[in-house]
């Protein structure tokens, strides 16, 4: 079945799948990692009778994939949510040993509890390090709970400046970490890992604190009864889709996505030569992870390439597995493979940073689109076109656009998406308006001012944290 990886390379790559960690192979999960962990390295072998299968066993209620997985194969939120229920039901059902969690006294300062095993060089340590920095701690009392068995880092160490307490709970059992939490009298939990590599779901089952919100590490409904919200924007989850979230919505009114007011470039050199990059043809790229591509938006990159003489479709440092598989992918298509180049990875997040402004526009995925990434690229001036789709993994980019008032990057149709690739690489004039626009509206958009995003996240909290003590339920809630 695996016509480009052997069996053994496909068990080693199931194992580089952080979502599948922890999953006996054995188990009733087994076909959904194994068919990750083919996309993991671009092994596109009966993707299609693989997708098909896994859509039935969810609409027959049978857990099938992990819920990451399946935000990387459908756009569906209906099937998202369901496949959330699916697994949270039959892996972390609601369990209270500890006991109901008892009615807290109302403080002056909203004890707010931060979970999480990326406080460090992870994308959601680089997006919240500022966040904590800028709480009002006259207002909140705030702790961290880091299940992180990582060295302290440049970035680990900066965020447990901010904590009242930092607590090291990677030793700890869910039990002991969830009673922690009581004991402390945390009002309100924020996970910051959902399902992804280092989350555990089961102290968050047992009610670690009387308010608890999902939060950045995982975009998309948990499918827990004892996740009360879920932030985000109306961008990303509007009127229509709000039937399609377990969890009551706070809305921030702008970007749901904080980050860093500014980041100062490397001082490594870059050129178009040291990465291979021609001196003159159009460098489409896409630096997300490889389990992002799919087999369809694919075939319209390399349709680009066809449509855009001397132009070159840019990748970050794969493994050499993954690399095979796309320039295989590419051959059968017709396509020259030394039309696809791919860079090493920067080991320093400041030379990423300073590397990707070689590019000229980048091409997100679908139906997982590009989130930090996305950011990224718009900060280094990189205009980004997106493919809105319906679930929350894929609307992240086009939040950022319409916040930067750049809508014109935002397509609904795979026609549409490659026709305005297509102008903006055939059209210099067009190509270099939407960029001018781009830096500009970058310069003076609120989307890098933390301060703001602060305060819009703090009100939310507030609410929810008023509408607990005036004994109301959890319900959508619209941040100032």
């Amino acid at each position: 079945a695996y016509t480009h990886s052997s069996q053994g390379e496909i068990e080693q790559a199931i194992l580089s799948f952080d979502a599948a960690l922890n999953i006996d192979k054995d188990s009733k999960y087994s076909f959904g990692d194994r068919f990750h962990a083919k996309q993991c390295i671009c092994d596109w072998s009966n993707f299609e009778q693989d997708l098909n299968w896994l859509n039935l066993k969810i609409k027959e209620r049978k857990c099938a994939a992990v819920p990451l997985a399946l935000c990387g194969f459908s756009d569906d939120p209906g099937t998202q949510k369901l496949g959330a229920e699916l697994f949270v039901n039959d892996k972390y059902i609601l369990k209270n040993p500890l006991g109901p969690i008892s009615k807290y006294m109302k403080n002056k300062k909203i004890k707010i509890g931060y979970f999480s095993g990326d406080f460090g060089e992870h994308p959601v340590g680089y997006l919240v390090t500022e966040l904590f920095e800028m709480h009002d701690k006259s207002k909140f009392e705030l702790y961290a709970f880091s299940y992180s068995t990582q060295p302290d880092t440049k970035t680990s160490i900066r965020i447990k400046k901010s904590f009242d307490e930092f607590i090291d709970v990677s030793k700890n059992g869910d039990k002991q970490i969830a009673l922690m939490a009581r004991e402390k009298n945390i009002d309100i939990a924020i996970d910051l890992c959902g399902y992804t590599k280092n989350s555990r779901p089961p102290i968050f089952a047992m009610r670690a604190a009387p308010i608890q919100i999902n939060f950045l590490g995982y975009p998309g409904t948990t499918g827990a009864s004892y996740i009360d919200y879920n932030i985000s924007d109306k961008f990303i989850i509007p009127t229509e889709l709000l039937q399609y979230y377990s969890e009551k919505i706070i809305y921030l009114p702008k970007c749901y996505q904080p980050n860093e007011v500014k980041i100062i470039p490397g001082t490594k050199v870059f050129s178009k030569k040291s990465e291979g990059l021609p001196d003159s043809g159009f460098v489409f790229c896409c630096f997300n992870n490889s389990w992002k591509i799919t087999p369809q938006i694919f075939k319209l990159w390399i349709r680009l390439l066809s449509s855009v003489e001397g132009s070159v479709l840019w990748f970050p440092g794969f493994p050499s597995l993954t690399i095979k598989n796309l320039k295989s992918e590419c051959a059968k298509l017709g396509m020259d493979e030394n039309r696809l180049i791919f860079s090493s990875t920067e080991i320093h997040r400041e030379d990423h940073h300073k590397k990707i402004g070689l590019a000229d526009i980048f091409l997100d995925c679908f139906p997982y689109g590009a989130q930090s990434t996305a950011s990224d690229f718009l900060r280094a001036g990189i205009p980004v076109v997106t493919l809105r789709g319906r679930s929350f993994s894929n609307r992240v980019a086009s939040s950022l656009l319409i916040n930067f008032n750049l809508d014109e990057l935002i397509t609904t149709t795979e026609i549409d998406y490659e026709n305005l690739a297509i102008k903006l690489a055939n059209n210099p004039q067009y190509f270099n308006e939407i960029k001018t626009k781009l830096i500009l509206n970058v310069k003076k958009s609120s989307v890098f001012n933390i301060k703001e995003y602060t305060k819009s996240i703090e009100s939310g909290y507030t609410k929810a944290y008023q509408r607990y003590h005036d004994n109301l339920d959890p319900d959508n809630i619209e941040a100032l």
